[in-house]
């Protein structure tokens, strides 16, 4: 908590308001992801910026992600590096979204 001069805070609190909206009403998460991602790893980047239930959900989000139109899964390909057990890989796809689109029903 250090005092800032004139309105850095202010400038600050903007920005993190921004990079949020951005994160959650575009596709600016692929940017914070491998190419091919598991639905945990994008979860935990949304979850950096909303404590929004429908993301906070586990069971919500895994559901919600496999509704969304502009991810799609790998098929054939699995990971374990979020999980001991395989886990499927997802992708996005180029497309305009609709906003909010991690909240939105599809």
């Amino acid at each position: 908590q250090l005092d800032l001069a004139f309105d850095h805070k202010d400038i600050i609190s903007d920005a993190i308001n921004v990079i949020s909206t951005d994160l959650l009403q575009t596709t600016a998460a692929k940017n914070f992801l491998p190419k091919h991602f598991t639905y945990s790893e994008l979860q935990a980047v949304l979850k950096t910026v909303t404590d929004d239930p429908a993301i906070l959900s586990d069971q919500s989000f895994s559901r919600k992600i496999k509704s969304l139109p502009f991810i799609k899964e790998v098929p054939g390909k699995t990971t374990t590096r979020t999980s001991k057990r395989a886990t499927k890989l997802y992708t996005f796809i180029d497309m305009d979204v609709i906003k909010p689109i991690y909240t939105a029903r599809y």
